[in-house]
């Protein structure tokens, strides 16, 4: 049987939404035990604002589910650019020190046993905007990513940076990685 990953996107943590924050990660725990779920992907920005207290009842709740969530599964967290301030401190420290969990401040392979891809997580990183194309494809580059072997990108980055005017696309910088950026890549 192959074991089953979930994939969380964007907690965004905070005291104005204290209550609904507690019900989704409640939720989410369910999902976990009902489903067996083996690994939980959170993909970043696991707080909405980059002081939160030392302490506080963000910080409290996100320890707690991080803590259940260990006793059924695996968990691998992306640093997202609401988190780069507590990175070091929470995420990071904290998270790798627990055991089954991971936490990606750098672009890295993860390696999930019995899992048929190869698992790239990549975490927001702070880029001057004209970088991050350029920056993206050497990620792609340096990893190995490629058509031969099949793979899964798990990231916080800004894929486009598009205008709209009217409710229509106006603008697409060539200053991001687009989707075709990954298409291309050999």
């Amino acid at each position: 049987m192959r074991e089953r990953l979930l994939v969380v996107g964007d907690v965004h943590l905070d005291d104005n939404w204290f209550d609904d924050a507690q019900d989704a990660l409640q939720q989410v725990l369910d999902i976990i035990r009902i489903k067996r779920v083996a690994h939980v992907v959170l993909l970043g920005d696991v707080y909405h604002r980059r002081d939160v207290p030392k302490g506080g009842k963000e910080e409290l709740l996100f320890h707690s589910f991080i803590h259940d969530v260990l006793t059924h599964a695996t968990i691998h967290v992306l640093v997202g650019n609401h988190d780069i301030a507590d990175s070091s401190r929470v995420l990071v420290s904290e998270i790798n020190n627990l055991g089954h969990a991971r936490v990606a401040d750098v672009p890295e392979e993860w390696r999930i046993k019995d899992f048929p891809y190869k698992i790239i997580a990549i975490p927001y990183q702070a880029h001057t905007r004209g970088e991050m194309k350029k920056w993206f494809e050497g990620v792609v580059t340096e990893l190995g990513l490629s058509s031969s072997k099949p793979f899964m990108v798990f990231g916080h980055v800004p894929f486009v940076e598009a205008k709209l005017s009217g409710g229509r696309l106006a603008e697409v910088s060539d200053r991001y990685p687009t989707i075709q950026t990954l298409e291309s890549m050999d």
